[in-house]
């Protein structure tokens, strides 16, 4: 049995020692970490260098080959039986690799584990969206479906893979999905037959900062993910099926974005256009009467928006 670790990264060397940290002192020990640096114009080197670990290894390229470019140089240099793609500026925690490797060893079917995660320094977001809270087995298209449907994904830097399905079936990072192709990503191991085991254990930090694209350009990235399903025969029929609950859910972030003032009148207006052009949203529906009793009665919206925030303690969000 074995596993490499990899950590991609690109000018984040700030985040990255704290990353690579967490990886060391991990309580499961027999692994390989490598560190693959897209052509970082930073310090990144001398960070990586800084540490003194025979299973530490440095790669760096020496032209910058795109974020999925690193992410399908991972996959394709990865001969161990296990492999984890981490993001540089999150962190495990000291039990990750140990419950995910059990699970893993315990049904050669499974074909990736995932975990929850909490976010650092961020008290009001203390859980991440999962698809189940409590856990769970998913195959087929069940994560496809409980994404389109319920906006439920899997934590992606959480997920351990089993090295021979993912290559046997050559599964790899798809460029015209655009910044949410881990999403695709682990819906194609669905579709290809394999089984994701999704534990209910915290083995993660996740960070929040603004040089994300979940933070730049949330909207567009989702676009482009929603047009990939609409387009690919195996997701298109399950794209049309939950497309009304789509709009719903983008709606009412739009909807808090405008309220917090972080969007305005004309980019809701313009931003919801696009969507119902895409999901093919014909005449109105409720979300369309919520948004325009928005625009006449903002303070009651806003109110409504903080009380559900002091019931539930944490925001809506995508």
């Amino acid at each position: 049995m074995s596993l490499n670790i990899y950590i991609l990264t690109y000018n984040r060397s700030s985040y990255l020692r704290h990353s690579i940290e967490s990886v060391l002192n991990q309580t499961y020990k027999d692994f390989q970490l490598y560190i693959l640096d897209n052509c970082s114009q930073d310090n990144t080197s001398e960070v990586v260098h800084s540490f003194c670990d025979t299973r530490l290894h440095y790669i760096r390229h020496d032209t910058n080959i795109g974020g999925y470019g690193n992410f399908n140089f991972a996959i394709d240099h990865c001969k161990a039986d296990y492999f984890v793609l981490f993001h540089d500026d999150d962190r495990m925690l000291p039990h990750f690799i140990e419950k995910e490797i059990s699970v893993m060893e315990s049904d050669e079917r499974i074909a990736a584990v995932s975990g929850n995660a909490i976010y650092m320094g961020k008290p009001n977001l203390d859980g991440f969206k999962t698809l189940n809270p409590c856990g769970g087995i998913y195959s087929g298209n069940d994560v496809c479906k409980n994404f389109l449907g319920k906006g439920r994904i899997l934590m992606f830097p959480s997920l351990m893979y089993r090295t021979a399905f993912i290559k046997a079936n050559d599964i790899h990072f798809k460029a015209e999905v655009g910044p949410c192709g881990d999403v695709v990503f682990y819906c194609d191991i669905g579709t290809y037959g394999g089984v994701i085991y999704e534990l209910s254990d915290v083995i993660m930090q996740r960070r929040i900062h603004a040089m994300q694209d979940s933070q730049r350009d949330k909207y567009g990235m989702n676009l482009q993910l929603l047009d990939y399903f609409k387009h690919t025969r195996k997701y298109r029929r399950l794209f049309l099926e939950n497309r009304y609950d789509i709009y719903a859910r983008f709606v009412k972030v739009m909807v808090l974005d405008f309220l917090s003032q972080r969007m305005s009148r004309g980019q809701l207006l313009l931003l919801r256009g696009e969507f119902r052009k895409i999901l093919r949203i014909k005449g109105r529906c409720k979300w369309d009467i919520a948004l325009l009793f928005t625009f006449k009665h903002p303070g009651v919206m806003l109110v409504v928006y903080r009380i559900y925030c002091k019931l539930y303690r944490k925001p809506v969000n995508l």
